[in-house]
């Protein structure tokens, strides 16, 4: 059968008057279904930056559950040292793509169970060694997942160098090997990007950053911004000053297409995060969404503080019951009393 590329991208900020458009999309998955044809799909909405999983929201497996047909998980190995999406430039290395036995939604009740067998296939390979780059194995913009120090809780300090890595503000040096570990120099310890970079969402947490001590976040950075609305509807913001601080993420636009912007978004009110194709860092919430290019820093790094002072460990949309229980919440913030815990709210 043909092979139609569906790019289903349910990790991203979508406002509601396109929901729609998604619902049109999936009527016509399951129309090329109807006729015997195959659909591929790419579930997990962006990029895979530091080479771990990308977990799948739940809406996929809500959306493969209800067309009912057969699925093949599909997984790789050597992708992301292949070309990782922080390099500008592929490198030479072997990459596997391997497909497993086709798993039928038709055969489990719900919609957990389905997920769990097809993520038992998907994910047997967690733990497979990375594949060594055999030529062209450059580490240049590694610095977007390595965002951090590990060592002394420096942010945006570390700079890249001919082997590896160093720090600006306590010195420690890190190697990249050629299939992407980060060795540190004086103790020897070694670490996949994504195990470096958990280490630094762990330090995170614990207040150990220097910029959020103790939970207490203090970002600045030049910021170019734009609001989305739909797909035709763009609206530049100019660029200003982004802030992370007070419970809040706050730009402050210099000049934009219409006039100087402010704009503030409480954590509290954030629905979704995201890196876009050009590693822009997309913040979606009640009202719409924002699109912002950070001058000189991380934007891994920004939606990592983002997911931590958000109090989650995985990206995900807000539950049905999160919705509800902050629409309770602003209601009562404006005055309104108690609501109680109706489904219709």
């Amino acid at each position: 059968s043909p092979v139609l590329r569906w790019f289903l991208r349910a990790n991203r900020a979508i406002p509601k008057r396109k929901w729609g458009r998604d619902i049109s999309a999936i009527r016509a998955m399951r129309d090329h279904l109807k006729t015997g044809e195959t659909i591929g799909i790419f579930p997990q909405g962006q990029y895979n930056w530091d080479g771990g999983c990308n977990i799948v929201s739940d809406e996929v497996y809500r959306v493969l559950h209800y067309l009912g047909a057969p699925v093949v998980p599909i997984t790789s190995l050597g992708a992301h040292e292949c070309w990782p999406a922080w390099s500008a430039w592929p490198a030479f290395c072997e990459w596997e793509i391997r497909f497993f036995p086709p798993v039928n939604p038709r055969d489990y009740e719900s919609v957990t169970d389905f997920r769990r067998d097809i993520e038992s296939k998907m994910f047997s390979l967690v733990g497979h060694p990375p594949i060594p780059r055999r030529a062209l194995a450059s580490h240049k913009g590694i610095t977007m997942v390595a965002w951090g120090c590990v060592s002394c809780g420096g942010a945006a300090t570390l700079k890249e160098t001919r082997s590896g890595l160093e720090c600006s503000k306590c010195g420690a040096r890190w190697t990249v090997t050629r299939d992407l570990r980060i060795v540190d120099e004086r103790t020897g310890r070694s670490m996949t990007e994504s195990e470096y970079r958990s280490a630094l969402i762990q330090k995170l947490r614990a207040g150990e950053m220097e910029d959020a001590p103790d939970g207490v976040f203090s970002l600045s950075r030049t910021a170019h911004a734009w609001r989305l609305g739909s797909s035709s509807s763009v609206t530049d913001l100019g660029v200003g000053t982004l802030r992370l601080a007070g419970g809040a993420l706050t730009f402050s636009g210099l000049s934009g297409s219409t006039g100087p912007a402010e704009v503030e978004v409480p954590i509290s009110d954030i629905s979704f995060t995201f890196l876009d194709a050009d590693a822009h860092l997309v913040v979606s919430e009640p009202g719409g969404a924002y699109e912002l290019d950070i001058k000189n820093d991380s934007t891994l790094r920004w939606e990592d503080y983002l997911m931590v002072a958000r109090g989650l460990t995985t990206r995900r949309w807000p539950t049905a019951e999160e919705i509800r229980a902050r629409s309770r919440q602003r209601h009562v913030d404006r005055g309104g009393g108690q609501v109680g815990n109706r489904d219709s709210v």
